[in-house]
Order: structure tokens, then C-alpha cells, then sequence
């Protein structure tokens, strides 16, 4: 889904998370990493993203799913 982003795989598990509305606690606390890692990665995904919020994560999200941006 985030290929076209050039998202790591902990990105794109990062950025799953966000567009389900997690923060970074969570993030953290599922990916069993820090939280200060998670905010790390988050801060990465909403760059590559372009967006700056995890609603615009979500948004991305849910206009690639559907087929919207073709």
C-alpha cells in the first residue's frame, strides 16, 4: 500500500498503526519498541507521507485503498 512512499517495513507497520489511530504509546507498545522509537518512526512516515497528522495517514490510506488516486 506504501510501496509507492518508499516506507521501510517498520514504517509501513508504523503507518498501519497511525491510520487505525494509534499513538505512539500504542505504536510502541504493539511493535514492542520504545516510545520515543515510535515517535522516531512516526515523524519519518508523516515526512514521507507528506501529510501532518495521523488523520492525514488515515486519508492517504483510505484514497489509496479505494482506488481514488489512479
Amino acid at each position: 500500500l506504501f510501496a509507492r512512499f518508499a516506507l521501510t517495513a517498520r514504517e509501513h507497520d508504523v503507518a498501519s498503526l497511525l491510520a487505525r489511530g494509534a499513538r505512539n504509546g500504542e505504536v510502541a507498545q504493539t511493535l514492542r519498541i520504545s516510545e520515543h522509537t515510535a515517535r522516531h518512526h512516526t515523524e519519518h512516515v508523516l515526512a514521507k507521507l507528506g501529510v501532518g497528522s495521523r488523520a492525514g495517514v488515515a486519508s492517504l490510506a483510505a484514497l489509496l485503498t479505494t482506488g481514488a488516486s489512479s
